[in-house]
């Protein structure tokens, strides 16, 4: 399993990319987010598999871009290796999920649908 996150283009850490920050980090503190983005870390992570945080890492995105920084999104696997992916891998990722979802609600009204007399 790998997981997906978010780093900035640039180690300046300015006052508006904080702030939006704070939004999605509302327990990190700002120095911490500081840090993060002086250290070219990630600024945000999610699980490969949590289509929720994909939603919210995407809406991150969408935000920093509008401020005009360049952000990179990464995927990292469980050896350390690290690459950049694009932002439609991850929009086809979450189409994924979503069909997945609707076939095994489809099998399961049709096993339910079985079970009626």
């Amino acid at each position: 399993m790998s997981i997906f996150g978010l780093k900035l283009k640039t180690d300046i850490p300015s006052a508006s990319v904080i702030k939006v920050l704070k939004q999605f980090h509302n327990t990190v503190s700002i120095a911490s987010l500081r840090s993060k983005i002086q250290n070219k870390e990630f600024i945000y992570t999610c699980s490969s598999i949590d289509d929720t945080r994909i939603v919210t890492l995407l809406k991150l995105l969408h935000k920093i871009e509008t401020l005009g920084i360049g952000v990179e999104i990464c995927e990292q696997w469980e050896n350390g290796a690290i690459k950049k992916v694009d932002r439609f891998l991850l929009e086809n990722l979450l189409e994924s999920y979503d069909e997945i979802e609707n076939q095994i609600e489809k099998i399961i009204d049709l096993e339910v649908e079985g079970l009626d007399p």
